[in-house]
């Protein structure tokens, strides 16, 4: 059995540090759908491009406190940790200015066809300059909302891993496809932790 294959539920952790200190985790779960057969190290440079993907289309507004850390990949159906590693290209937020309290966060969410079951993505974190009236501007939720489309879409990696964005439930160990998207104006809030800090 390789270490992924088609069929697999894979669980992406994409981490980056603000100032060094400052955990900033996101989890991605995605069901592989072709280019499966693969091992550790093929299936790492792919899950590593797909989260580059995802959050080249917001890192013009993160903060420029922030860096890149590691990606953590875990393939839930084999109940196996395949491991942490680098991402592909060291990446930095951008923007310039004072950040926002460090768990205000842009909220985008996938709508399925299930009651109550979505997938929930808290972004960031961005500048206060990006706060207006209370609202995040325009700019921010277009991109944030650009990132879950592409975690929803296919995406293809170099090795061949095809993988798709689902909603995943941890007690039945089903998966569910989003079919439409959406991003809030209201900040909503995701607590952070320390490096080191928590599981």
């Amino acid at each position: 059995m390789a270490d992924v294959d088609n069929g697999d539920i894979l669980r992406i952790g994409a981490s980056w540090l603000l100032d060094e200190a400052y955990e900033v985790a996101n989890v991605f779960h995605v069901r592989v759908t072709a280019g499966g057969g693969l091992g550790y190290s093929d299936a790492s440079d792919d899950c590593g491009e797909y989260m580059e993907d995802i959050y080249n289309e917001i890192r013009t507004h993160l903060t420029n406190h922030m860096d890149n850390y590691l990606v953590t990949l875990q393939n839930l159906t084999q109940d196996t940790t395949i491991g942490a590693f680098s991402w592909p290209t060291p990446l930095a937020g951008i923007a310039a200015g004072e950040y926002t309290a460090t768990g205000v966060s842009v909220l985008s969410w996938g709508r399925t066809l299930k009651p109550r079951v979505q997938v929930r993505k808290y972004w960031g974190i961005f500048t206060e300059a990006m706060i207006e009236d209370g609202l995040w501007v325009a700019t921010v939720r277009t991109a944030c909302a650009a990132a879950l489309n592409l975690h929803l879409s296919s995406f293809v990696g170099t090795n061949g891993l095809t993988m798709l964005g689902v909603a995943y439930n941890r007690t039945l160990g089903t998966t569910t496809d989003a079919i439409s998207i959406a991003t809030s104006p209201e900040p909503a809030y995701q607590r952070r932790r320390r490096r080191g800090r928590g599981s």
